[in-house]
C-alpha cells in the first residue's frame, strides 16, 4: 500500500515525550538501513537511505532534547517520509508485514 498523499506537519508532534520521539526516529533509521542493504535496492533507494540517515543524525538529538524545534521536527518528518518510500520501493517491508501478522494472529491469541 503506497499513499497518494502525506501530511508532514510537525506541529501536532510537539507534545510527544522524548522517548516516543526517539523511538519514531530510530524506526525511520531502521527503515533506511533495510532499504540500503536489501536485495532489491536501487540507486534511488540507496540515495534516499543515505539522505534519511544524514537527516536523522543531524536532527534526532535536537528533537529529543528540545521538542519545540519545528525545523528539526520537520527534518525528521522528511526523514521518515523518505525512509518509508525507500523501504517500500525496496520490497523489504515484507518481513515486517509477516511479523505483524504473526504477532496479531498467533502471539496475541495465545493469551
Amino acid at each position: 500500500m503506497i499513499p497518494d498523499y502525506a501530511v508532514l506537519d510537525p506541529k501536532p508532534t510537539l507534545s510527544l515525550p522524548p522517548f516516543i520521539t526517539a523511538c519514531t526516529g530510530m524506526d525511520a533509521l531502521s527503515h533506511a538501513i533495510e532499504a540500503y542493504i536489501g536485495n532489491s535496492t536501487t540507486k534511488k533507494t540507496r540515495a534516499y537511505a543515505l539522505k534519511v540517515t544524514k537527516l536523522i543524525f543531524e536532527n534526532i538529538y535536537k528533537v529529543y532534547e528540545g521538542g519545540n524545534d519545528l525545523e528539526a521536527r520537520s527534518n525528521m518528518f522528511d526523514a521518515a517520509f523518505y525512509a518509508g518510500h525507500a523501504f517500500t520501493v525496496s520490497y523489504v517491508d515484507m518481513c515486517r508485514r509477516l511479523l505483524i501478522h504473526w504477532v496479531k494472529n498467533i502471539i496475541l491469541r495465545m493469551d
